[in-house]
């Protein structure tokens, strides 16, 4: 399922074992592509042993890449700004690597200084990331009261990432 170059440089040549020796090996230089996907494999195949060897048992095998880019989920900041009497408050979230697999994560909103629904809307819900996507957004209602008041926050909440991701950090934000 591995694909070259992008995964592995592929490779082919001839090993001897001298008299006395009877190991070789021979290398696989593995890319690190910087995606998250599936585990994915090569095919190593034996062939055309000299004419004093046969081809024993097994000559093909199975090299498995293991996936190292884990996938988390976060705020793209810790705190947000918007003034009151811009009507909307757009929040990003954000992955850390692109992911070769759908992710979902789940977000709300609640109080902090600021009360809803007369400070603000109440804002639920869930982000999908397609394949590719690293960034997602959503919005918070933000109510212009009228009053000379104190600035006021809103508390925002990232959960229930899907399987193929983890909850990074911040996961809260303000």
């Amino acid at each position: 399922t591995a694909i070259a170059p992008d995964d592995y440089a592929a490779n082919s040549g001839t090993r001897t074992f001298l008299p006395g020796n009877d190991t070789m090996t021979f290398p696989v230089i593995i890319n690190d592509d910087g995606f998250n996907e599936l585990d994915e494999t090569v095919a190593l195949t034996l062939t055309a042993a000299s004419p004093n060897a046969s081809l024993g048992t097994p000559a093909v095998a199975t090299l498995t890449i293991l996936d190292n880019d884990a996938v988390s989920v976060t705020f793209s900041s810790a705190t947000y700004a918007a003034s009151e009497d811009a009507g909307t408050a757009t929040i990003t979230a954000v992955l850390n690597v692109t992911s070769t697999q759908p992710v979902t994560v789940a977000y709300t909103s609640g109080d902090g200084t600021a009360a809803a629904p007369a400070d603000y809307g109440t804002a639920s819900g869930t982000l999908t990331f397609v394949p590719g996507d690293d960034s997602e957004t959503f919005s918070v209602f933000i109510n212009d009261d009228g009053f000379n008041e104190l600035d006021e926050t809103v508390a925002l909440t990232l959960t229930a990432a899907s399987a193929n991701a983890s909850l990074g950090t911040p996961s809260a934000a303000t």
